[in-house]
C-alpha cells in the first residue's frame, strides 16, 4: 500500500501552486517576451546563413526591442554590421527623385557632380555625396536631347529639340556663351566635346549636317558640314585634332582647329555605316554595308589618303540584315569585327587573322552582339541580345579564355538577357545590367561576382532599370529606373584577401545590450520594417534617406551605439575597418602596401581602389600589356605630393623601369 504524503509538506505544495498561480501578469509577459525575443535571433541567424543580410537585421532589432537585455542578439547586432557579408552593401547610398522624369544622368569626370535631363526640359546638376542641387537649373525651350561634361569637368554642353546646343558653367549652371543655333532639331546624343575640350561637335539627322563650334565662345569653327542621316558615326580623334564624319560612301578627316579637310576624300563602293580612328589617329576604320547586308572594314592610312587593307565580314548564318561594328583595341594593335552574333580579330598591322571565330549566342536568337575591350587590351567580352552570358576572349590568341574560377562555357551567367556591359577604368571590374532589373559586379581577374546585385523593381508594365553608368574611378553605380529614381551604389571592393588586423581588435564593446538603440539605425540598415501585424515590409528608397539624416541628429544616437552608428554613416572612402579604429581605410591599404607582397597588395586594393599607389605597386606581378597599362594608369592619377611621387619612383625603380620613374620625380608639379 502506497505511503501518503506528509501534510506539512503537501501544505508547502498548496501555497507554492498558489505563489505561482499568483504571479503577476507583467512577468509572464515579459517571459513570453523574452522567448519571442530569442526565436528571432534564431530566425535572424537563419537568414543569415542563407544571405539575406536585410532581413536578417530587421529580425535582429526586433529581438532586442522584444528583451533589451538579450546581449547575445546586441553583440550579433554589432558584429553583423561590421564584420558581416552577404548584401549588406545592396542599399544605395543616395537617392534622388526629381519631380520631372529623368531621362539621362551622367557622373562628372572628378565623380564628385550628377548630371541629369529631365522631360521639364532641364539639366541639373547635383552632388554625389549629398543629393543636394548645385546652381541654377540650365533650361531650353523643348526637349534635352544630349548633355556632356567638358573633360576638366568645368563646363556643360546640351543639346535641344529647339534647334540650339547651350554652353554652361558647370559650378553655377549659368549661360558662358550665346546658344548655338541649328536649322533643325539636333539628335539625341548629338552633342559632344573633343579630349582637350576645346571643340564642341554637334549633329542634325534630320538636316544631314555637323557643325563644329569653339568650346569657349560657342562660335562655329568652319562651315557645316553634310553628313550622313545617322546618329553615332561622328567621332574625334583621341587627341582632339581630327574630327571624321561620313556621307553615303565617302569619309572626312577634318581638322578640328579649323574645320578644313585633312587629305582626300575616303571613298568606297557602297554606302558606309561607321568611322573609328586608331588610339594613334594615324588610321581611319571604316565599315561598308551593301543592299544585301554583306559588309567589309577597311583601314586607310590618314596621311597618305591610301587603303591599307580590307576585312571581310561574313554572317555564318543565314541572315538577311546582319548588324555590323568594327572597331581598334585600346592599344590599337586589334580590331574586332562583329556580324550578327559572331566576330573576328585582326592584327591591326597587318590586317591577318587572331584566332578562330569569336562567338556568343545560339544562331537563332535575334538582335546583334556588342563587343568590349579591357582598358588594357588583353581581353574582349562578347555580349549578345537574349544571351545570358558573357563570354571572355584572349585578345592575343583569339580564344576564349575562361575565368579561373568559372568554366568556359558559363562566363558571367546571367538569369536573364544581358542588357550592357562596362569594364571600370582600371579594367579591375566588369559591371552589367540585366533584364531582370539588376546591376552586377564581378571580378575581371577572375570572373567571380562581387557582392550581390543592385535590384531594382519592375513595374507591371515591364519597366525598371533604364540606364546605367560608372563613376571615373569605378568605385560607384549611377542608377536611373523607370520610377524616376536616380540611385548612387557603393560598389564593394571584396573582403581582403587576409584580415589586415586581427579579429581580437573588432571585439564588440563588453555588457552590449539593447537599451538605447534606436529603431531608425536598424531601420535604415536593413531597409525593412515590420507591420503592426508583424509582416516585414520594405521601407521606400525616398525615406531612407530621411532615416540617415534622422540618425545624424545628436538626439537619435545613444551612447551604447553612438559608435557603431557615426561609423556606419561615415562615408565609404573615410569609414576604418571597425568602429574606434584609429586608422582609415587608406591607411590600413597603406601598411598592407608596405608590405610588398602580392597578398598584401591585393589586401590594399580590396581596402581602398583608389589608393594612389594600389596600381603601380600590382604592376609588379603582372606581366606585358598588363604591367604597363597598370603603371601608366596609376602614374597619370599620382597627385602632386612629394613623398607620394617619391614612393612611386620607388616602386617602378624597383621594377626595373628607370625611366618611368624619373618621370614620375620630374613631372610638373
Amino acid at each position: 500500500m502506497k505511503a501518503l504524503p506528509n501534510p506539512i509538506v503537501l501544505s508547502l505544495a498548496v501555497i507554492g501552486g498558489l505563489v505561482l498561480q499568483a504571479k503577476p501578469e507583467s512577468s509572464q509577459a515579459e517571459d513570453q517576451q523574452r522567448r519571442a525575443s530569442q526565436w528571432d535571433h534564431a530566425t535572424a541567424e537563419r537568414l543569415f546563413r542563407k544571405g539575406a543580410w536585410h532581413e536578417g537585421i530587421a529580425y535582429l532589432g526586433r529581438a532586442l526591442r522584444l528583451d533589451p537585455q538579450n546581449s547575445a542578439a546586441a553583440q550579433h547586432l554589432w558584429s553583423a554590421v561590421v564584420d558581416g557579408a552577404g548584401d549588406r552593401n545592396t542599399l544605395p547610398e543616395l537617392v534622388l527623385r526629381p519631380e520631372a522624369e529623368i531621362q539621362a544622368a551622367v557622373f562628372s569626370p572628378d565623380g564628385r557632380r550628377i548630371l541629369t535631363t529631365s522631360a521639364d526640359k532641364t539639366a541639373r546638376l547635383w552632388d554625389a555625396t549629398t543629393g543636394a542641387q548645385m546652381g541654377e537649373p540650365m533650361r531650353h525651350e523643348d526637349e534635352i536631347v544630349a548633355a556632356v561634361f567638358s573633360p576638366d569637368g568645368a563646363r556643360i554642353a546640351t543639346a535641344s529639340k529647339d534647334r540650339t546646343a547651350r554652353l554652361w558653367d558647370a559650378a553655377t549652371g549659368k549661360a558662358l556663351a550665346a546658344p548655338m543655333r541649328h536649322e533643325h532639331p539636333l539628335d539625341l546624343g548629338g552633342v559632344s566635346f573633343n579630349s582637350t575640350g576645346t571643340r564642341i561637335v554637334t549633329q542634325c539627322s534630320e538636316g544631314g549636317i555637323v557643325r563644329l563650334w569653339d568650346a569657349a565662345t560657342g562660335k562655329p569653327v568652319g562651315e557645316p558640314l553634310p553628313h550622313k542621316r545617322a546618329f553615332g558615326n561622328v567621332t574625334f580623334s583621341r587627341d582632339g585634332r581630327r574630327l571624321a564624319t561620313m556621307r553615303d560612301e565617302t569619309a572626312r578627316v577634318l581638322d578640328s582647329a579649323n574645320g578644313k579637310p585633312i587629305g582626300k576624300p575616303l571613298k568606297h563602293p557602297v554606302a558606309l555605316s561607321s568611322v573609328a580612328f586608331s588610339p594613334d589617329g594615324s588610321r581611319l576604320l571604316t565599315v561598308a554595308e551593301d543592299s544585301n547586308g554583306h559588309g567589309k572594314a577597311h583601314v586607310w592610312s590618314i596621311a597618305a589618303g591610301k587603303l591599307l587593307y580590307t576585312l571581310s565580314m561574313k554572317s555564318f548564318v543565314e541572315i538577311e540584315v546582319a548588324p555590323l561594328s568594327a572597331e581598334f583595341s585600346p592599344d590599337g594593335t586589334r580590331i574586332v569585327t562583329v556580324v550578327e552574333r559572331h566576330g573576328q580579330l585582326w592584327d591591326a598591322a597587318t590586317g591577318k587573322r587572331a584566332g578562330g571565330v569569336l562567338w556568343c549566342a545560339s544562331s537563332d536568337a535575334e538582335g546583334g552582339a556588342g563587343a568590349f575591350f579591357s582598358p588594357d587590351s588583353t581581353c574582349l567580352l562578347l555580349s549578345a541580345s537574349e544571351d545570358k552570358l558573357v563570354r571572355s576572349w584572349d585578345c592575343e590568341t583569339g580564344t576564349q579564355s575562361g575565368f579561373p574560377a568559372r568554366d568556359a562555357a558559363s562566363v558571367l551567367r546571367h538569369p536573364e538577357e544581358v542588357l550592357e556591359v562596362f569594364f571600370t577604368a582600371d579594367g579591375m571590374r566588369i559591371v552589367t545590367t540585366c533584364q531582370d532589373q539588376a546591376v552586377r559586379v564581378w571580378n575581371a581577374e577572375d570572373g567571380t561576382l562581387i557582392g550581390q546585385p543592385f535590384r531594382h523593381q519592375r513595374r507591371k508594365d515591364g519597366e525598371g532599370l533604364k540606364s546605367a553608368a560608372v563613376s571615373p574611378d569605378g568605385t560607384r553605380i549611377l542608377t536611373v529606373d523607370a520610377e524616376n529614381m536616380v540611385r548612387v551604389w557603393q560598389v564593394d571592393a571584396g573582403q581582403p584577401l587576409e584580415e589586415p588586423v586581427p579579429a581580437s581588435a573588432r571585439e564588440t564593446p563588453p555588457m552590449l545590450t539593447g537599451a538605447g538603440l534606436p529603431p531608425t539605425f536598424v531601420e535604415a540598415l536593413s531597409g525593412y520594417r515590420f507591420s503592426d501585424d508583424g509582416v516585414l515590409h520594405e521601407i521606400a528608397d525616398t525615406e531612407m534617406a530621411a532615416l540617415r539624416a534622422r540618425l545624424r541628429a545628436p538626439a537619435e544616437n545613444a551612447s551604447g551605439w553612438q559608435p557603431l552608428i557615426t561609423w556606419w554613416l561615415m562615408a565609404p572612402q573615410d569609414r576604418p575597418l571597425f568602429p574606434g579604429d584609429k586608422l582609415t581605410r587608406r591607411e590600413r591599404a597603406d601598411e598592407e602596401l608596405g608590405k610588398g607582397t602580392r597578398e598584401g597588395i591585393l589586401n590594399a586594393y580590396a581596402l581602398d581602389p583608389t589608393h594612389p599607389l594600389v596600381h603601380i605597386a600590382m604592376a609588379k606581378d603582372a606581366h606585358g600589356k598588363r604591367a604597363a597599362f597598370l603603371r601608366a594608369y596609376g602614374i597619370a592619377r599620382l597627385p602632386a605630393d612629394p613623398a607620394i611621387r617619391a614612393r612611386a619612383a620607388e616602386m617602378l625603380t624597383k621594377q626595373s623601369q628607370p625611366e618611368l620613374a624619373q618621370k614620375v620625380m620630374s613631372a610638373k608639379r
